[in-house]
Parts: structure tokens; sequence; C-alpha cells
């Protein structure tokens, strides 16, 4: 190879330092992100589980008012009929059961007023478009420097030939 030969040449040692240091940044950035991203991820799927969980409890608590109700109704008709057994039990039953609609009410108030431990932020999403925005414009700057600087001493060194 001749000396002049522009392959023989290494490129600027301070560009590539700029784009490796760039480069390790936006890793680095990228890494912490997905890092956020996986805990997110791991959190809805934590509250898909609990969400599942609270929907089977919350239709189980419906069927048993359901059945309460309908032997509420029962005793209500058997009372219009003159069938009615005891009147304390059925008092108590039905103390019972408005109790029991109670707590399903106030479980119910709870769960829809109940904050999710889960806020997605955008502004998240925003600083990685900044940030590898930035580190890419910046990236794609000294390798365009280094690139000219490249074909410029190509060109001197196929002048002088």
């Amino acid at each position: 190879m001749a000396k002049n030969d522009p392959t023989t040449k290494l490129p600027d040692t301070h560009a590539l330092a700029e784009l490796e240091l760039a480069n390790a940044s936006l890793a680095e950035r990228v890494g912490e992100l997905e890092a956020e991203l996986a805990q997110r991820d791991e959190t809805i799927a934590q509250l898909t589980a609990q969400t599942a969980r609270d929907g089977e409890a919350a239709r189980s608590r419906v069927h048993g008012l359901q059945m309460k109700l309908t032997e509420a109704e029962g005793q209500r008709d058997a009372a219009r009929d003159g069938a009615l057994r005891e009147v304390e039990a059925g008092r108590r039953e039905i103390q019972g059961l408005l109790h029991e609609v109670e707590g399903l009410q106030h479980e119910l108030v709870r769960r829809s007023t109940a904050r999710a431990p889960l806020a997605f932020d955008i502004t998240a999403l925003l600083d990685l478009h900044r940030i590898v925005g930035s580190d890419s414009d910046r990236y794609l700057a000294t390798a365009r420097r280094l690139g000219d600087a490249l074909v410029a001493e190509h060109a001197e060194a196929s002048a002088r030939r």
C-alpha cells in the first residue's frame, strides 16, 4: 500500500471517542428505560391478576346476595299468604341481608374510587424521545464530520496521484 493511501489512515480518534461516548450514553439510557418498562409490565400483570381476583370475589358476593334476596322474596310471599314462619327469625334474616347489602355497597364504592398504583407518565416517553433524538443528532453529526474528513482525505490523496 502507498504511503498516502487513505485506507491506511486511521480515522479521527477524537470523533470516534465522541461517537463511543454518545453510544454508551444512549445505551445506558435505553437500558434504564427498558428496566422501567419491564417494571411497568410487571405492575400491569399484577394489577390484571388482582382485578381478575376482585371480579371473581364480587361475582361470588353478588351471587350470594341474589340467593338471599330470593329467599327474602320467598319469605315476603309466605308472609302475604299467612304461612310466615317465626317473625323474629325472618327479621334477623332481613337484618343480615341489609347488612350484607351495605357491605357490598361499601365494597363497590371502595373499588370504584380506588386509584390504581399505575400511572403511565407520558413524560417518560417524551424524555426518551428527547434523549434519543438529541443523542442521535449528536451521534450523526459526529459521524458526518468523520465521514466528510475521510472523504476529503481520500479526495486529496486521489488528487496527488
